[in-house]
């Protein structure tokens, strides 16, 4: 007698479902909101102290400046490391999208694209009669143009790249998450015209030309779906400012 034969069974492997993207939300925000809060104010405190202790300071504020800027951008570092570093175990910059997803050609394309839109935002502007007003604490800068170069140099590498990681990278994606493209980017690129306002005395066109940047900015890194686009983008825009501030200091 035969052995009855086994009835076939498929091995039907079930693939793990995607994990959401981004795998951060709301309530990681709001800590990152806090952190930056307390070391900003942790900051202010310090720079303060500095200037109390080391009376020159008071007179020749430049170097204290440069000092800030660079803790307050390693502030910004510090604050995403710590979220994605204990609440999840992953590394910033994967997490934020830093990957190649375009051609060397298109970024050499992209990075053009940022080198012009700093004088076609300088035209919008004065569409809008835009007021001339000196950037907060150029003044004292002037005065060192070496801390000035310095300067220059950090607004075309640290301001972009830290600047991106936090709006385009880190908070952009939970507002099109939860609002939609369109929204997500205006929302995210009105933060970031907010945030430079206070560079500019408080003038509205000054905020709604940066806030114009910034939703280009976003748009560049909801379309590659990569952060180096916008970066490099953002570092073109800046240098061009940068290059004609030193010059005309010159």
């Amino acid at each position: 007698m035969l052995p009855e034969e086994s009835p076939l069974v498929e091995d039907v492997t079930v693939a793990p479902a995607p994990e959401p993207y981004p795998f951060w939300g709301w309530m990681d925000m709001g800590i990152a909101v806090g952190l930056l809060v307390g070391l900003f104010v942790v900051i202010l405190f310090a720079a303060g102290g500095l200037m109390y202790y080391v009376p020159w300071l008071k007179t020749n504020q430049a170097p204290l400046m440069l000092i800030v800027q660079l803790v307050a951008y390693l502030a910004v570092y510090a604050t995403l490391w710590a979220i994605f570093h204990f609440g999840y175990n992953r590394p910033v910059f994967a997490s934020l999208a830093w990957r190649r997803t375009v051609s060397n050609r298109t970024l050499a394309y992209i990075g053009l694209c940022g080198v012009l839109l700093s004088p076609a935002v300088s035209l919008l502007a004065s569409v809008f009669h835009t007021p001339e007003v000196q950037i907060a604490g150029l003044d004292e800068l002037q005065k060192y143009p070496v801390i000035l170069a310095l300067f220059g140099v950090m607004a075309v590498t640290a301001a972009p790249l830290f600047e991106e990681l936090l709006f385009r990278g880190f908070l952009q994606p939970v507002f099109i998450r939860t609002f939609g493209a369109i929204a997500g980017i205006l929302i995210t690129s009105s933060l970031f015209g907010l945030l430079h306002i206070f560079e500019y005395q408080g003038l509205w066109q000054y905020a709604a030309v940066v806030t114009l940047v910034g939703a280009i900015l976003g748009t560049v890194r909801y379309r590659t779906n990569s952060l180096i686009p916008s970066t490099l983008m953002h570092a073109c825009y800046n240098s061009v400012a940068a290059v004609g501030i030193f010059f005309h200091h010159k």
